[in-house]
């Protein structure tokens, strides 16, 4: 993961152990994008395109539940991931029991040849003991 760029350089976020932190993912791109979350990193994704899972109040409350992390398949590399066409977003409340700093990558493939990578960024989670 050396040399990958940053998300814009400025996003690292930082939670101390026991507190959640609100990911609201977003593909802004015309890729693909492949989110992966090491296995350090669990979490419940709650909303997908702003409606909230399992919440009757939208309508769509007998049809959604809200999922952890856990849940999604692993690559080979032991990464849970999900891929987000252009425009789609999800709401991941991230909570880890780990301390340390966990990278979580995005990947942007492109939109006819999807195992074509076009670039990888990293989401660095520090999580300090308090």
């Amino acid at each position: 993961n050396e040399g990958l760029p940053v998300l814009y350089g400025l996003i690292r976020p930082s939670i101390t152990l026991g507190q959640t932190l609100l990911i609201r993912t977003l593909n802004a791109s015309y890729c693909t994008t492949v989110w992966r979350f090491p296995a350090s990193v669990d979490g419940t994704v709650t909303a997908v395109d702003a409606r909230t899972l399992g919440h009757s109040a939208n309508g769509f409350g007998s049809y959604s539940e809200p999922f952890r992390l856990s849940t999604l398949p692993t690559d080979q590399f032991g990464f849970r991931t999900f891929e987000l066409s252009t425009a789609q977003r999800w709401d991941v409340l991230v909570d880890t029991a780990a301390v340390g700093t966990h990278e979580v990558l995005v990947e942007f493939r492109h939109w006819l040849n999807y195992n074509e990578v076009l670039q990888t960024a990293k989401l660095p989670i520090t999580v300090t003991a308090g």
